[in-house]
Order: C-alpha cells, then structure tokens, then sequence
C-alpha cells in the first residue's frame, strides 16, 4: 500500500470529482462558472544540500472547486543527469480536500508521498486532518491557516526501518495578486512529532505572459531535525517554470 499512496489518492480523488461533477444538486460552481482548473509547468532547477547540480522540473496540478469544497492534486517531478548518470531523481504527490463550514471555517484533509533516490529514504509520506480559518479574504489578499493531528510514515534505506509517528501538523499560506498579471504565493508548513519535525516553505513569483502561459520564479526549503548518515538536514530549490494553465 505504501509504495502505491500516490496512485490510490489520485483514484480518490478522481472519483470524489466525478461525483461532484455529476451531482450539480450537491455542489454548484461558484458564480456558475467551470469550476475545473488544470495546468502544467515545466522549467529548470538549481539545487542545493544533498546534491548541487541543474535539473528539469515538471508539474501537473489539477483543481475542483465548488461553493462548499476544494479539491485539489499536484504530481511533481525533479530529474537530474551528471556525466550521463542520474544525480538527482524526486517524485512528490500531494492531494487536498477542503469542506467549507462557514465563509471563514473549513475542514481539510492532507495526504502526501515524497520519494527520492538521494536523500536517504525509500519515501515519506503523512496524511493530516486539520480545522482552517480564512484569516483574509480581500480581493487582493487572501490568507489561511490550518491546524490538526495527523500521521507520519517513511522507510529508511540504511538498514531497510520503517519509522512512523503521530504527528501536529500546522500549514499557512497567503496569496498576494500585485497587479492583475503578477500574483505571489507563500506557503510555511510545519509536521512535527516525538521523533522528528519537518519543516517546508515556499514562495512563488507567477507573472501572466499571455491567457494561458504565464512565468513563475519559485523557491522551496525543506528542513528536517532528524537525517540519515551522510545527509543534510536542508534541501533548497529554486526554479525558473513556464506554466501553461487550460
């Protein structure tokens, strides 16, 4: 089941989104509009920490929203070659179930998988539950946090152990539209137990090119308190995508 979590939440979630798609009495788009959104980016990557070395950068994310739900899903994946070898190999997949409660209250569902070849595990992956607050709602800003119990797994390649813990798990994240072709986007998440806490922050930079190509300059850190030998407990990246959306 593990080594299948990303595969099992995609099914999940296309088949919630095809109930609500066909169930227009349970669900209406807001303001009747397409409530499907999809893009897909593709770019460069420097990194640094466990590997230092250029890479290509891809992303599929895919996006439901109604008055009363969210959904959303993103497959991520970072390829590198040295001297015709592979440096750096990351596959990432993340699935998101908001329920609004209220304009402001909401309750949300996280799963995520994270496998690379060079950081020591075999993957890690945690699923969370968390209550959320929308602390802005402007037009040009908007601001959310969350916080709840979860759960935390992953398999170590040195010595082939599975470690898994509760964990709290508490995620912010803003969104800044500067003018109307130029938007920031920032995300801190913190997953912390008795064993480990990992911490992830991102930025992003996206400015609209044209309607359905757009730039984005975005840089993520992730910083883990407990590593295997031999690794470093930060990565960065920094990466230069076109973003197409349909």
């Amino acid at each position: 089941m593990h080594g299948k979590l990303i595969f099992i939440l995609m099914h999940l979630t296309c088949a919630l989104i095809t109930f609500l798609a066909s169930n227009n009495s349970w669900a209406k788009a807001t303001n009747d509009s397409n409530p499907w959104e999809a893009d897909i980016e593709a770019g460069a990557v420097l990194t640094s920490g466990n590997t230092n070395t250029s890479s290509l950068n891809t992303a599929i994310q895919m996006q439901y929203t109604t008055d009363s739900w969210l959904v959303k899903t993103k497959l991520t994946a970072l390829n590198s070659k040295e001297n015709n070898k592979t440096s750096k190999e990351k596959y990432t997949g993340k699935i998101n179930y908001d329920k609004n409660l209220t304009k402001r209250w909401y309750l949300g569902l996280t799963g995520q998988q994270e496998r690379d070849r060079f950081n020591g595990f075999y993957y890690q992956g945690s699923a969370a539950i968390s209550l959320g607050y929308k602390l802005l709602q402007k037009n040009r800003h908007q601001l959310s946090l969350e916080v709840g119990p979860g759960y935390f797994r992953e398999r170590a390649r040195n010595k082939n152990t599975l470690n898994s813990e509760n964990i709290a798990r508490v995620a912010t994240a803003y969104t800044w539209e500067i003018n109307p072709n130029v938007e920031l986007e920032k995300e801190y998440i913190i997953e912390s137990g008795n064993k480990k806490t990992i911490q992830s922050f991102s930025a992003g930079l996206k400015s609209k090119l044209s309607h359905s190509l757009a730039a984005k300059l975005k840089f993520k850190t992730r910083h883990s308190s407990k590593v295997p030998i031999d690794n470093n407990n930060s990565d960065t990246e920094t990466s230069l995508n076109l973003v197409y959306k349909f």
